[in-house]
């Protein structure tokens, strides 16, 4: 616990030759004036599985050619106020360096910056930047955890995690291309200001499309959110995760391969309400007349099949289903009634006699005691 706090530059593996490590398990450690170098000619580590470390301006990863730099995350809070360069600094490519994220949340205000000899890989967590460059020949592995960027300079590989455009919501613009495999997802935002994804190469797309309503939005027909623009386009997401709608509301995802949009229509129908009466032995009834009411108006009626099946073709609203027996009144349903909703297709209405299933007819023969058929026996 507790704070420290620096007024001047903080170097870890300060000379060449050397091997510093500083690991921070709770508490601060600021500086406040100044700069933080993991590696300045040397080998420096930092490790972090709590805590919070709070750099002013810049955090510099293998500064010099010479240097040699690890910075490992599973835990805690790490904010820089400014650049965050791996493998040299501000101006100029330096040592190799290693930033790994596995737990915790970084935040870069200004530009995380990957030289050629560095190396950032997300596996969890939250990395939020308000650029990534990513132009130098170095490498950015996006495996786990969630990405929070305005501009991703270079090529996004997202292997298995999480991209969420800007700062909830807003835009990630991406100068090179994109790709989404298996694991990736891609969530978007909607409000009246929504999430965009904006790459200006080839938007390869694979794994989840996650869709929110941004603090409690409501999602009404007639909206269109304009949410993924590219240079190019390959491949689909594997699957859609999007949220339930109101009633009355579907979502018209016809024009997402075209032009990058989620749009919300009204549904009208109509839709197939179907089900299946069954007899007291639980056998399909047939000549059942089944009848769609709103209120006491009738809205639709159909007779069940040879197999009890029935199938109505109703508008979207509210109805109340019955099934009756025009020669048998006294047969008797459970349920009575069914309550339905359409807004779309209905499938399980199902109905079972409670009362006398059916009318049977009986026939025989009354014989005399010589086996001949007798006439006019009363039965």
């Amino acid at each position: 616990g507790g704070t420290m706090t620096l007024k001047g530059t903080v170097r870890i593996g300060n000379n060449q030759g050397s091997d510093g490590t500083y690991k921070l398990t709770g508490g601060e450690l600021r500086n406040d004036s100044s700069y933080q170098v993991v590696g300045y000619q040397g080998k420096g580590t930092f490790e972090q599985s709590g805590g919070t470390n709070r750099v002013n301006t810049h955090l510099f990863m293998a500064e010099q050619s010479s240097a040699n730099a690890t910075y490992k995350m599973t835990g805690g809070t790490a904010t820089v106020g400014s650049h965050l360069c791996v493998g040299g600094n501000t101006g100029a490519a330096g040592g190799t360096g290693t930033l790994t994220v596995d737990n915790g949340e970084l935040r870069v205000t200004n530009t995380l910056l990957v030289w050629g000899g560095g190396t950032v890989t997300i596996n969890g967590g939250k990395v939020y930047a308000d650029i990534v460059d990513n132009t130098h020949g170095g490498t950015f592995n996006l495996n786990g955890g969630e990405l929070h960027v305005r501009e991703f300079r270079g090529n996004l590989n997202n292997n298995g995690g999480t991209v969420s455009p800007g700062s909830s919501p807003g835009t990630t613009t991406i100068t090179g291309n994109y790709f989404q495999g298996p694991g990736g997802t891609l969530q978007i935002e909607l409000s009246n200001v929504f999430d965009i994804l904006d790459v200006s190469g080839q938007m390869t797309l694979g794994g989840n499309l996650e869709v929110l309503p941004y603090n409690g939005f409501t999602l009404t027909s007639g909206l269109s959110f304009d949410c993924l623009n590219w240079g190019s386009l390959a491949g689909q997401f594997d699957s859609l995760n999007l949220p339930t709608l109101p009633g009355g509301v579907n979502w018209n995802l016809a024009s997402l391969y075209t032009n990058g949009q989620l749009n919300l229509a009204a549904l009208t129908g109509p839709f197939a309400v179907t089900g299946t009466v069954r007899d007291a032995n639980l056998n399909g009834l047939s000549g059942v007349t089944v009848t769609a009411t709103v209120g006491a108006v009738p809205a639709g009626t159909t007779t069940t099949d040879g197999q009890g099946n029935y199938t109505l073709s109703l508008p979207v609203g509210t109805y109340t289903i019955t099934p009756t027996i025009p020669t048998q009144p006294l047969t008797t349903f459970q349920p009575a009634n069914r309550q339905v909703v359409v807004a779309g297709p209905q499938s399980g209405v199902d109905f079972a006699v409670t009362g006398a299933a059916s009318v049977y007819n009986l026939r025989g023969t009354v014989r005399d005691a010589n086996g001949s058929t007798l006439a006019g026996v009363t039965v």
